[in-house]
């Protein structure tokens, strides 16, 4: 795991924890947002540390396909968290997710 990754697995751990608590408690997140978030987490840590079930990337239980599926689901949100305590580098998961579909496309 290089130094970007290490950072966005640390930051949406230290998000989850501590700003996502106050976004549920306003109303502006719901159980349903920091589900997606829990899979989020699981599936990177699965992606990083290549912990699968099969070989086929393109399965839906890859953890790349994981990854895309829970992000989008929260992206909407995500993109939004420049100025909390614990800023998501939400970039760094589109390049994830970008570089899986295409190396499905070769």
């Amino acid at each position: 795991m290089n130094e970007k990754d290490n950072l966005l697995l640390g930051q949406l751990i230290k998000y989850k924890d501590n700003d996502m608590q106050m976004d549920l408690e306003d109303g502006y997140l719901t159980e349903a947002d920091h589900h997606h978030l829990d899979g989020l987490i699981i599936n990177l840590v699965r992606y990083y540390h290549d912990i699968r079930y099969c070989s086929d990337k393109t399965c839906g239980c890859s953890p790349e396909k994981g990854i895309e599926l829970h992000y989008k689901e929260i992206k909407r949100w995500m993109r939004k968290t420049n100025y909390a305590l614990y800023p998501i580098p939400w970039k760094r998961i589109e390049e994830i997710i970008e570089s899986n579909s295409s190396e499905g496309k070769r």
